[in-house]
């Protein structure tokens, strides 16, 4: 067996639980008392077979599941392929730090757009200076929904992006796509009438 198999094994004996336990027998000198225990014991068996069964079922669900999300074409692992180019150090990603004040739906590609007060020096004639834009999957999609969601909840609160620089328009832009949010805590200096961050 290999011991990628045995770690699948292993997390989804984690995942599943503890394994029934066979019961264990009473005994009693007492006739009376001995049928009651023997029926008792009967019934036990009966429901351990039940439940063991369950269990053997679940285990072999649990590592189909798992090595399913193992491989390339698992959505779990396209999103960790994604993370990988937002933290690694290459032109396709970018991580750094801001402050979410303000998060709306583009109309046109239902991507969610987060404005971040990040300080920046670089001018955008649609924000007030020292923010800047970053977008979210399409929110008619789960994964882009939850983040946008995520980025939501975080409004008023210093955070850690991590950006995937996607290509678009066979390649010749890229558009920075929001891949995950670090919550660093409230930000004092927001404002949430203006939308602004105090200096």
């Amino acid at each position: 067996m290999s011991s990628t198999n045995e770690q699948i094994i292993l997390a989804a004996i984690t995942a599943t639980g503890p394994k029934p336990i066979f019961p264990v027998r009473g005994r009693s000198t007492d006739p009376e008392e001995q049928q009651r225990l023997t029926a008792a014991y009967q019934a036990e068996v009966a429901a351990f077979e039940v439940a063991n069964t369950a269990w053997d079922q679940a285990l072999k669900g649990n590592a189909r599941d798992i090595k399913i999300m193992l491989t390339d074409r698992s959505p779990i692992s396209k999103q960790l392929t994604q993370l990988d180019k937002a933290i690694g150090d290459s032109a396709d990603g970018k991580v750094f730090v801001g402050t979410v004040v303000h998060v709306t739906k583009e109309a046109s590609s239902k991507r969610g757009i987060v404005t971040l007060h990040t300080g920046t020096e670089r001018e955008n004639k649609d924000l007030p200076a020292g923010q800047e834009n970053v977008r979210t999957e399409r929110t008619d999609n789960p994964d882009g929904q939850a983040i946008a969601r995520l980025a939501t909840r975080l409004i008023g609160h210093r955070v850690t992006v991590y950006i995937e620089l996607e290509p678009y328009k066979n390649g010749q832009q890229k558009v920075r796509v929001l891949r995950h949010v670090e919550d660093l805590g409230i930000d004092p200096n927001y404002d949430p009438q203006s939308r602004m961050v105090r200096s």
